[in-house]
């Protein structure tokens, strides 16, 4: 999957990403845990625009639980983690939810927000 590095997952579906790993506002995915777990994550960078430094905020939700909110600084990775007990072959869906959309893209069509960097479970 490109540059995103994936640690203790296999990803099944996903929906919100591109191959050069920019995100949609929304992204979702279902995903099948490879080894025991404590706490899911997701590693995010937002670009920087027109002199903003304030963060963005971020929310990262597992199955039906409530999301877990972040604040993510420009320029800067970031990684959410979310506390959760998880064993080798269970499948969880997710969702990422950043407030960012990207201002500065050129010629792109897309409605970018942040960049996944990574994603998995410890």
């Amino acid at each position: 999957m490109g540059g995103l590095k994936v640690e203790n997952l296999s990803i099944e579906d996903i929906d919100g990403w591109h191959d050069d790993g920019w995100c949609n506002r929304l992204l979702r995915a279902r995903v099948i845990v490879r080894a025991e777990a404590s706490s899911f994550y997701a590693s995010l960078w937002v670009k920087g625009e027109n002199g903003r430094n304030e963060p963005v905020i971020a929310s990262i939700s597992l199955g039906f639980g409530a999301p877990l909110i972040a604040d993510v600084p420009p320029d800067s990775p970031t990684t959410i983690q979310v506390p959760v007990a998880l064993a080798p072959g269970q499948e969880v869906s997710f969702r990422i939810f950043c407030e960012n959309q990207l201002q500065e893209k050129g010629s792109d069509a897309r409605d970018l927000s942040f960049v996944l960097l990574g994603l998995g479970v410890q």
